[in-house]
């Protein structure tokens, strides 16, 4: 899962390397991500289908390039 957590923490608790020139009395923002994909998740993302099909499109630009023209036949 794309988990997220976004917390504001005075800078002193951070570690010297993480915190590079931001003064420790300053208030920071932190954000962590969880980058482990999940077995469980809902939907793919369109990168992980890219060439799962078959053979239609293999480069992420074929598929832009279909999808602006589904879109185009679509506003028309």
């Amino acid at each position: 899962m794309n988990k997220v957590v976004v917390r504001q923490v005075a800078g002193s608790v951070l570690p010297t390397e993480l915190l590079g020139d931001i003064d420790p009395s300053h208030t920071v923002e932190v954000t962590v991500r969880d980058l482990e994909r999940s077995a469980t998740r809902a939907s793919p993302r369109l990168s992980d289908l890219v060439g799962a099909g078959r053979g239609v499109y293999g480069t992420t630009d074929e598929i832009l390039l279909h999808i602006s023209a589904l879109r185009a036949d679509r506003d028309q």
